[in-house]
């Protein structure tokens, strides 16, 4: 019985043997060094993630290239998105939708168009549309926590009764 056992760690001693055992000593070190750490990466992360119920808000556009409130800011409450998920629901044809969001843009829903200009604080000649995300047919944009945002969201489409597709928990 020694004697297979010899055997077997003689044939390790290999020079293939040694750099595979070499290997495993050296990830178990560098495991054992890491273990409990958290690596730290930017701005810590304020709440915590939580399980929640998904609502589906999907809406139709009421005027074609004018903004409509689609989720109304969080500022002042204690909710927190974890997640959003805004999608064009146009299945066929070419019209695209805005997506605007930001503390320092100016909406004014019903109102503001696509060719508005000033609605961006400090760069008036950018127009709504410029300053939009664009959602071409089938194109969804997602956020999760803590990427999520809580300004209140507006969102319009080329033709009136497009469609968008929201979901948010």
């Amino acid at each position: 019985m020694l004697r297979r056992i010899a055997d077997a760690l003689y044939a390790a001693m290999t020079p293939i043997g040694i750099k595979m055992m070499l290997s495993v000593v050296l990830m178990c070190a560098l495991l054992w060094a890491a273990r409990g750490q958290t690596p730290v990466t930017g701005a810590p992360v304020q709440g915590v993630a939580q399980y929640r119920q998904t609502v589906n808000g999907a809406a139709n556009i009421t005027t074609g290239l004018t903004y409509q409130l689609l989720l109304p800011a969080l500022a002042g409450t204690t909710t927190v998105r974890q997640s959003i998920t805004v999608q064009n629901n146009q299945a066929s044809g070419t019209d695209v939708c805005y997506l605007i969001f930001g503390s320092n843009v100016t909406i004014v829903a019903g109102t503001t168009t696509t060719s508005s200009t000033s609605i961006v604080t400090g760069n008036s000649a950018l127009t709504a549309a410029k300053a939009s995300i664009v959602l071409t047919p089938g194109l969804a944009w997602t956020r999760y926590f803590p990427l999520v945002p809580s300004d209140a969201i507006y969102v319009t489409c080329a033709t009136t009764g497009d469609s968008v597709y929201v979901d948010t928990q």
